[in-house]
């Protein structure tokens, strides 16, 4: 249900910069269609974080709910920054992602789907690891996997693969 992955964005274009927690921008890129009731949850959850976003770019792939509605109120109150993109044709679920990544000018991106929650030390816990390696260009996390109401099932997604033998 769950997939998130952080980005070192400034390493796509070949040059290598050192992450200085102090000046660090974390970027949110999230993918939304039809997701008015999930967000409430999601969005609840960005603002929890120890270490809040300094940004949320927010792309809708054609909603007919109240997920626009949703965003847009959420960024009128947000402490930080929010950008509300509704994609002028429906771009597909990796294409709206693609599309957020685009619109996000953080050091450190990390996408979210619009039925998640995080945990409140994902963004500080992230932001440290890419400190404690700064020759990384890409983190992927593990995920507590949940049932539709986000009840946790008691698995997690690389817990799924080892145990299908398609990863050690």
């Amino acid at each position: 249900m769950v997939r998130e992955v952080a980005v070192r964005i400034s390493r796509r274009y070949g040059y290598k910069a050192s992450l200085n927690p102090m000046t660090a921008r974390l970027s949110i890129a999230m993918a939304t269609y039809n997701g008015a009731q999930f967000l409430e949850t999601q969005l609840r959850s960005f603002l929890d974080q120890s270490r809040r976003p300094d940004q949320l770019v927010a792309c809708d792939d054609g909603s007919s709910d109240e997920t626009v509605a949703i965003l847009e109120e959420f960024g009128r109150a947000a402490p930080f920054e929010v950008k509300v993109q509704r994609n002028p044709q429906n771009l597909g679920h990796e294409g709206n992602f693609g599309q957020a990544i685009a619109l996000a000018d953080g050091d450190i991106i990390l996408l979210a789907d619009q039925d998640d929650r995080w945990d409140a030390g994902k963004l500080a816990t992230v932001e440290q690891e890419f400190e404690r390696h700064p020759e990384a260009l890409l983190i992927v996390n593990d995920v507590r996997m949940t049932d539709g109401e986000l009840n946790p099932t008691g698995r997690t997604l690389l817990g799924q693969l080892r145990s299908s033998g398609l990863i050690g």
